[in-house]
C-alpha cells in the first residue's frame, strides 16, 4: 500500500507540472480553431511532429537515461549529468548540420523557428528531468505551472493583440519552455550540480556506457515515427493540410487522456525505476490495474467530450467529432505501451521495447494507407490502434518469457465493457445519455476507488 499511495502522490505532483501544459493545449483550442485556419493548423501540428522524432532521434532521449542514471547514482548525480551534457553537445552539432543541409535543399516555412523551437525543446527536457532526478518534485511541478502559464499569455497576446499568423504557436512554446529552464536553474541549480564535480576520466567512461543505453531509446524514436507521425504525414499526403488540422484538433482532444496518462508514468517511473527483475509479480499487479485504470479513464471521456465538443470548438472544425473516440483510443494504447517499456528500462532490456515498437510500426504501415484511403481520419487512428495493440502483445509475452510477468484480464477486460458502453453512446446517444453514462462511469470509478482505499 505504500508504493501505492506514493504512486497517487506522485502523479498529482506530476499532473501539476508536465501535464498542465496538455491542459492549456486544451483550453486554448476555442482560440486556435477560432483564428487558425485548419490548413495552418494541419502544417504547425505536421511540423511540430516531425520535430519531435527527430529531436528525440538525435538527442537520443538521453534525458531519461540521466533520469535513471541520478536516480541509481548514489549521490553521483554531478557525474550523470555531465556525462550526459557530452552525448547532448554532440548530437547539438550533429543537429546544427542537418538544420545546415535542410535550409540549403528544402523551402520550409518558418524553418528557423522550428530549429529554435527543436533544441530550446531539448534543453527543457534536460532540466526537467535533472529537477526530477534530484526529486525537486515540487519544483518540478511549480515549473511547469510557470511555462504553461507564460504559453498561455503569450498566445493571446500574439494572436489576438498582435494578430499574428500561426507563427504565434512557435513563439508561445519557446518562451514557455525558456522561462521553466531559468525557473529549475534558479531554484534547483542544475548547471552549478553539474559543475560542483570535477571533470575527471570517469566522465567520458561513463558517458560511453550511457551511450550505450540511449542508442535503443534513440532508434525507438525512429520506429515510433511509423506508430504515430506516419499517419499524420499519409493524411497530409492522401487527403490534405485541412484534414490534417482536423485531426490534429481530434488528437489534441486525445491530450486530454493524455493529461491521467502522463502524470501516471511519471510517478510509475519513480517505482519503477527503483526496482529490478526480482519484482516481477508487483509488475504483473500493477499492470492490470493501470490498464483497467486508463480503460476506465477513456470511458469517462468519451461522452464527456461529446458533450464539451460543440462549446469548445469552432464549426470550421466540426468534422473533428467524429474522430475523437479513436484518437482517445490511440492516446490509451500509447500511455500503456509507454508503461511497459519502463518496466523494460527497469529491468535493463532498452532492446526489447525497440522491437516491440517495430513490430507496432510494421503493423501500422501494412494498414495506415489503405485504411486513411477507404475510412479517411478514422482509419488512420484504427491503424494505430492495431500497431499499438500488437506492440503490447509482444511486451507481455516477452515480459512472461523473461520475469515471469503474469497479468491477471479480468480488470482490463471489465473495463473494456465500460468502454464499449461509452462508443454506443457516443454514436447513438443525446446529450443527456452521454451526461447520465459519464456520471455512472464516474460513479463506478469512485467505488473502485473506495474499495482500493480499503486493501
Amino acid at each position: 500500500m505504500g508504493s501505492v499511495w506514493t504512486f497517487i502522490k506522485n502523479s498529482g505532483i506530476f499532473v501539476l507540472g508536465s501535464v498542465l501544459s496538455k491542459l492549456i493545449a486544451f483550453i486554448m483550442l476555442p482560440l486556435y480553431t477560432a483564428v487558425v485556419p485548419p490548413t495552418d493548423f494541419g502544417y504547425y501540428d505536421l511540423s511540430v511532429t516531425y520535430l519531435t522524432v527527430i529531436c528525440e532521434s538525435l538527442f537520443l532521449n538521453i534525458w531519461v537515461v540521466i533520469l535513471r542514471r541520478m536516480y541509481k547514482g548514489n549521490g553521483q548525480e554531478a557525474r550523470a549529468l555531465q556525462a550526459g551534457s557530452l552525448i547532448f553537445l554532440g548530437s547539438t552539432a550533429v543537429y546544427a548540420l542537418v538544420l545546415a543541409v535542410l535550409a540549403l535543399s528544402v523551402e520550409i516555412r518558418h524553418l528557423w523557428l522550428i530549429a529554435l523551437l527543436g533544441i530550446v525543446q531539448s534543453i527543457n527536457y534536460v532540466y526537467k528531468h535533472a529537477c526530477r532526478g534530484m526529486r525537486r518534485n515540487w519544483d518540478y511541478a511549480v515549473s511547469g505551472v510557470v511555462a504553461s502559464l507564460v504559453m498561455m499569455g503569450m498566445n493571446v497576446l500574439l494572436l489576438v493583440g498582435l494578430g499574428w499568423d500561426f507563427r504565434a504557436l512557435y513563439v508561445s512554446t519557446i518562451a514557455a519552455f525558456l522561462c521553466e529552464i531559468v525557473y529549475i536553474e534558479a531554484r534547483v541549480g542544475v548547471a552549478h550540480v553539474m559543475a560542483s564535480s570535477p571533470w575527471g576520466r570517469a566522465v567520458p567512461a561513463l558517458a560511453r556506457t550511457m551511450l550505450a543505453l540511449a542508442i535503443p531509446v534513440g532508434l525507438n524514436a525512429l520506429v515510433y515515427w511509423t506508430i504515430n507521425s506516419l499517419n499524420r504525414a499519409v493524411v497530409g499526403a492522401v487527403m490534405d493540410l485541412s484534414h490534417n488540422g482536423l485531426f490534429a484538433i481530434a488528437m489534441r482532444f486525445g491530450a486530454v487522456m493524455m493529461l491521467v496518462i502522463m502524470a501516471m508514468t511519471y510517478a510509475w517511473q519513480d517505482l519503477a525505476f527503483e526496482r529490478g527483475r526480482e519484482h516481477a509479480r508487483f509488475f504483473g499487479r500493477a499492470s492490470a490495474a493501470y490498464g483497467a485504470a486508463l480503460l476506465v479513464g477513456l470511458a469517462l471521456l468519451i461522452p464527456v467530450l461529446k458533450l464539451v465538443f460543440p462549446w469548445a470548438i469552432d464549426a470550421q472544425y466540426a468534422g473533428a467529432l467524429a474522430v475523437i473516440p479513436f484518437a482517445l483510443a490511440v492516446s490509451t494504447l500509447s500511455g500503456y505501451s509507454n508503461f511497459l517499456v519502463n518496466i523494460f528500462y527497469a529491468i535493463d532490456k532498452n532492446t526489447d521495447t525497440l522491437w516491440a515498437i517495430g513490430i507496432a510500426g510494421l503493423v501500422n504501415v501494412a494498414c495506415v494507407f489503405p485504411m486513411v484511403h477507404y475510412w479517411g481520419l478514422i482509419g488512420a487512428c484504427t491503424s494505430t490502434i492495431l500497431g499499438y495493440s500488437a506492440g503490447i502483445a509482444y511486451m507481455l509475452r516477452r515480459l512472461r518469457t523473461e520475469i515471469d510477468m503474469r497479468v491477471d484480464p479480468r480488470g482490463p477486460l471489465a473495463a473494456l465493457g465500460v468502454v464499449a458502453l461509452a462508443m454506443l453512446s457516443f454514436q447513438l446517444g443525446s446529450a443527456l445519455v452521454n451526461a447520465l453514462v459519464a456520471l455512472a462511469i464516474m460513479a463506478l470509478a469512485g467505488a473502485g476507488a473506495l474499495r482500493l482505499r480499503r486493501r
